[in-house]
């Protein structure tokens, strides 16, 4: 189970049994790799002690296995042809797993129940799907034709301390009907932190005394081209909601103040409480801009600023302000919500102001019913700001006014 750890030389892979390491500076060793019920496996007993038999002592075995090393190559009871191994998201072939390790588990189907058993276990399993930040993108294929709910939090910008905070995330949530096997893929944002590099999925940094902005959460058509990478415009244009992340907040001497929140169809301004607003918000054709040095917010991201704090993702990105202030929010997007206003294939907004519901969808033709829209101030947006309402939190019944820390997605099956 546990790899050697050597002073004088690199540490071991773990493993089933962990590898060796080199006595003197020298490179270490992998572990090995067990399933029960695999060819060539050796199981132990209650003792620890080699029993030749390949099934575990707990009585639990898996069938139809597949066991590939770290240089690509099957194995059953020897080493075999080369085939590489899948990636995370089962899209394509690598090598071998690169960073962290990962786990996946897919439903494959019950044995034979009632119709009111599977009903009550197909539910339980099938029917919420829930996505935390996790710094690369995540895919979600429509188990089964029907109606869906798909509800998105964006991130919460970063603290500079305990009174000058990063504004909180924004909530968007609509209703789709999808085809069984359709894929949308599922970018959640980080949240912003104090004094760091620009955060996942379009938060801006990098501040010496204030908080970076937060990333938006949004769902694509097309993915990036690497797992981990979230701006590539073909990826950004094919965005059909985004919830809007917060800006960050500021503090050192008399300069400081709030990062503005996650906006609806425009993002909240970075407000100083000695010189009034600072920074400008992300709207649905502009990014926010940074007052004096011209530096403008995207599609899709917020202001990077040594100087002050960084400004909130969204469809469009907050600004920040020039010099030592806290930052804006970005612009929620939802392909067909009223006010709102989408882009062409070409990334070109679809119109400079809002007409009608036209004008709001996606050049994929994906667009959403039922539609919702909420700032990180809890405000209710349609074609203009609305009453102060509050929006769902993401892990129970409560109503929070916006979305703190990470963002967050959940895709419901309605029917």
């Amino acid at each position: 189970g546990y790899g050697v750890t050597n002073y004088y030389s690199s540490g071991s892979g773990s493993g089933w049994y962990g590898g060796g390491s080199g006595y003197n500076e020298q490179p270490a060793a992998g572990g090995s790799s067990y399933i029960s019920g695999h060819e060539g496996c050796v199981s132990v007993d209650s003792s620890l002690y080699v029993n030749g038999d390949n099934n575990s002592l707990t009585g639990k075995f898996f069938t139809s296995t597949l066991m590939i090393d770290g240089n690509g190559y099957k194995w059953t009871d020897k080493i075999e042809e080369y085939m590489g191994m899948p990636t995370h998201d089962g899209n394509d072939i690598m090598i071998g797993n690169k960073g962290n390790g990962y786990a996946k588990i897919i439903f494959k189907g019950f044995d034979v129940l009632t119709n009111e058993e599977y009903a009550k276990k197909a539910s339980a399993v099938q029917n919420v799907f829930r996505y935390d930040y996790m710094g690369y993108y995540q895919v979600f294929r429509a188990p089964k034709a029907g109606t869906y709910k798909v509800e998105l939090w964006g991130a919460q910008g970063g603290d500079a301390d305990t009174t000058y905070t990063g504004g909180l995330g924004a909530y968007t949530k609509g209703e789709i009907t999808l085809k069984k096997g359709e894929t949308f893929y599922i970018y959640v944002g980080q949240g912003g932190i104090m004094n760091g590099s620009a955060t996942w999925n379009g938060g801006g940094g990098y501040s010496v005394a204030g908080g970076t902005g937060g990333g938006a959460t949004d769902i694509r058509i097309v993915p990036t081209p690497n797992l981990t990478d979230w701006n590539e415009l073909d990826s950004l244009k094919s965005r059909i909601m985004v919830a809007a992340g917060g800006g960050g907040g500021y503090v050192r001497g008399s300069y400081h103040g709030n990062g503005g929140a996650g906006g609806g169809l425009i993002g909240y301004s970075g407000f100083n409480t000695n010189y009034g607003i600072v920074s400008s918000a992300g709207a649905q054709t502009s990014g926010g801009s940074t007052p004096s040095n011209g530096g403008l917010a995207g599609f899709g991201y917020g202001v990077t600023n040594y100087y002050s704090a960084g400004g909130g993702a969204g469809w469009y990105g907050g600004g920040s302000g020039y010099n030592e202030q806290p930052a804006a929010g970005g612009s929620s997007y939802i392909s067909g919500h009223a006010g709102c206003i989408g882009v062409d294939s070409t990334a070109t907004p679809l119109a400079s102001s809002y007409s009608n519901i036209s004008d709001s969808i996606s050049y994929t033709n994906y667009k959403f019913n039922n539609t919702v829209m909420i700032d990180g101030q809890g405000y209710n947006w349609s074609t203009a700001k609305l009453a102060q309402i509050r929006m769902p939190a993401h892990d129970s019944e409560t109503l929070i006014f916006g979305k703190a820390g990470n963002g967050y997605a959940k895709i419901t099956y309605i029917d």
